[in-house]
């Protein structure tokens, strides 16, 4: 059965497995709480976070809550827990697997990244 079109980020993760809804819950606290600049939103009707542009998305894969970053392959992933390799932009952290503060490490990476990529668009 296909997902219904989700008005907001509430409704996506409310739409969600109780235990991807606690998952995907404390990532967007996370992702919320590292900027005032984030902003939240639907896209393709996944729930998707901008920073400047697009930084990050949650998804489900294999019954698994995802936060897939949108420029991936410019990251570093020091903590060696990307998925998605094969993906030509997007790299993928398992949040059932990964502890909250490599996440916070990866956003603020991610953010830097859309920062410098904003400033060549600038000029």
């Amino acid at each position: 059965m296909p997902s219904p079109k989700f008005r907001d980020i509430d409704d996506f993760i409310g739409y969600q497995d109780p235990e991807i809804q606690v998952k995907f819950y404390e990532a967007r606290d996370l992702i919320n709480n590292s900027s005032l600049k984030i902003r939240e939103c639907i896209k393709y009707n996944t729930a998707f976070f901008m920073y400047s542009t697009w930084l990050c998305y949650l998804s489900i894969e294999k019954k698994q809550p995802l936060l897939c970053f949108t420029r991936g392959n410019l990251m570093s992933d020091s903590e060696n827990v990307f998925e998605g390799l094969e993906l030509k932009l997007i790299r993928k952290i398992n949040l059932n697997i990964v502890n909250q503060e490599v996440v916070e490490q990866y956003l603020q990476e991610a953010m830097m990244i859309n920062e410098q990529i904003k400033k060549r668009k600038n000029g």
